[in-house]
């Protein structure tokens, strides 16, 4: 096996487990860099056209990692985010009109009935861990978007397997990943897990198939896909895959961001008041509809900044090159690993203007036009660009949307040290806690 320039890299496996965002934050600056973690060789890109490339126009060279394949497999089988190729292109085509933009109006609803809810027990003066608010709400709406029925027992697995699965991913970087005692306690706890989940899900498409599977939510859609020939459903493995893969990606990106916008908007009020100024002028004191929310502006430029600055995908998933290419004019030798961190390249003062600043406004109309494509991309890009995108971004800014209606709040703590802990997802090391201001009718009414 023949590494070539990635020979001379140094080796940065201390550094890289010390402080993962540092280190990638001390290397933004270059477009491409060369090193060594556990014995591996890396090349991490910062080079927005190379980076184009990783993910679009050369991306059929480039494969998961085996230790991704390893890592993943016990929990997703070959679903979308472990497949390649082939089955990955299929499976994409099968579920791609589960996520229509026309579906995600239907998807709408459900959120602001589980959000309505929700914010109907809150009152003034209630005191919050922001984490266990969003996780609750969350876990509820994307337990229904897949499974319609009551699937709490379910969901309550998947959310432990999720645990077990982000241990699994954080052990890449981990120098003693191969101590023989942790790993034979994660297996038994592993195998306890996959296998009470198997039982579940199993017996959910179970129903379903005999039943006719009919029904409006993922599973459904799921069990009743066929390619263009009106052929060639999914076996019941690959849906179950499927469904769990969903359920994961659906549930952590939108809990996990909801907790850092809250963070981002306890420090900057006045980017709140301006939200409870649109939200007053076009939202009114009722329940809103979809239309209306998909109409309102800052909520989801606060979402997309929130993203920018806590990308839930801190580092993509690594890229494994099976042919010596280049990307952009960055040579990549066959064998090399591509490492490619949104955190990083977000944060960067090549695109963003004091990079570290929370500004929605680096989102308003038309920010599209003005950026270079992969200088923003916390969803990733190309054919593996995340397909519950709009699912996670319509969420999360109807709660911010429904929230201002009734309520301001204040962080309990507002000169509390957060530091982001790049674990699967990056997340706030210690709970961010709240408490609620209950509007005014005369506030409401100016």
């Amino acid at each position: 096996m023949t590494h070539g320039l990635s020979q001379a890299g140094p080796d940065y496996t201390a550094e890289f487990a010390r402080d993962p965002l540092a280190f990638l934050r001390a290397q933004a600056g270059e477009r491409a860099v060369r090193f060594r973690l556990n014995d591996l060789p890396y090349v991490l890109v910062n080079d927005v056209k190379a980076i184009h490339d990783l993910l679009v126009t050369q991306s059929d060279r480039f494969t998961r990692t085996e230790f991704t394949r390893e890592a993943l497999a016990p929990f997703l089988g070959n679903g979308l985010l472990t497949s390649d190729g082939d089955l990955h292109r299929r499976q994409r085509r099968l579920m791609q009109p589960a996520f229509h933009p026309y579906r995600i109006e239907n998807y709408a609803r459900l959120m602001i009935r589980h959000i309505e809810h929700a914010i109907s027990g809150w009152v003034d003066g209630m005191q919050m861990n922001v984490t266990e608010t969003v996780v609750a709400l969350s876990l509820g709406v994307v337990t229904e978007a897949l499974f319609g029925e009551d699937a709490s027992e379910a969901a309550g697995d998947l959310h432990q397997m999720l645990h077990l699965m982000q241990q699994a991913q954080a052990a890449e970087f981990d120098p003693q990943r191969h101590d023989a005692t942790r790993r034979a306690e994660f297996e038994r706890d592993l195998r306890a897990a996959v296998g009470k989940i198997d039982q579940r899900i199993h017996g959910l498409i179970a129903r379903r198939r005999a039943g006719g599977s009919g029904g409006n939510d993922l599973l459904a859609m799921l069990l009743a896909a066929t390619d263009i020939s009106g052929e060639g459903g999914m076996s019941d493995q690959q849906v179950r895959d499927e469904v769990i893969t969903l359920f994961i990606a659906g549930h952590e990106t939108t809990s996990v961001t909801l907790t850092w916008a809250f963070w981002l908007l306890g420090k900057d009020q006045s980017v709140y008041d301006a939200l409870i100024s649109e939200v007053d002028g076009s939202l009114g004191d009722g329940v809103p509809t979809p239309a209306q929310l998909m109409n309102l502006a800052l909520p989801m430029q606060i979402i997309r900044e929130t993203l920018r600055l806590y990308p839930t995908a801190w580092i993509l998933f690594n890229r494994l090159a099976t042919t010596t290419t280049k990307l952009s004019d960055i040579p990549v030798m066959s064998d090399e690993i591509v490492m490619v961190s949104p955190y990083a390249v977000q944060r960067s003062a090549h695109h963003f203007e004091h990079p570290d600043a929370f500004n929605p406004g680096h989102f308003a109309e038309g920010w599209e036009k003005r950026r270079d494509k992969f200088s923003y991309f916390p969803f990733g890009g190309g054919a593996r660009i995340c397909i519950g995108q709009h699912f996670a971004l319509m969420e999360a800014s109807s709660l911010l949307a429904m929230m201002a209606q009734r309520f301001r709040f204040r962080l309990l703590d507002p000169e509390q040290a957060i530091i982001p802990q790049p674990l699967t997802t990056l997340q706030p090391d210690v709970p961010i806690e709240i408490e609620l201001v209950a509007r005014q009718e005369t506030e409401k009414g100016r």
